[in-house]
């Protein structure tokens, strides 16, 4: 199972918005907590694979300074991108993408899946369909 938490808006209490507060106290828990190799961790959490907090904030898990699509709980720890300026939405997504990709899955037919997935009443086409005829004009 994949994790990840996306917050737009993050304060650290009624009165902390800033970017830096939010950083140091982000990255301060993910490291002290998330990092085996820290005397303070705790085995019971659960950490999520990414958190997106706000638009400069992003924590993705890592094992001796490479980047790893999920967090391994005893092997991994989670690590903040600094200097996102902006992005951390777009890096984010990026690093969901890789996760995704990392995951080994037959080809799967997404017209299917959003026909299955929404209580529209839509109609899908054969995927031989798609690849070789024009589709059907209303």
């Amino acid at each position: 199972m994949y994790s990840c938490v996306i917050a737009r808006k993050v304060q650290l209490d009624n009165k902390t918005s800033s970017e830096e507060n939010i950083q140091s106290g982000l990255y301060a828990v993910c490291k002290v907590y998330s990092d085996p190799q820290n005397k303070f961790y705790k085995k019971e959490l659960s950490f999520p694979d990414m958190v997106i907090a706000g638009k400069n904030n992003l924590l993705v898990p890592e094992i001796n300074g490479m980047a790893i699509p999920f967090f391994l709980d005893g092997k991994s720890k989670l690590s903040g991108i600094q200097n996102i300026d902006g992005k951390a939405l777009g890096v984010g997504l990026a690093n969901l993408i890789f996760s995704i990709s990392s995951i080994r899955l037959d080809e799967i037919y997404w017209p299917e899946v959003i026909a299955n997935s929404t209580s529209l009443n839509l109609k899908v086409p054969e995927q031989k369909e798609l690849l070789t005829k024009e589709l059907p004009k209303k």
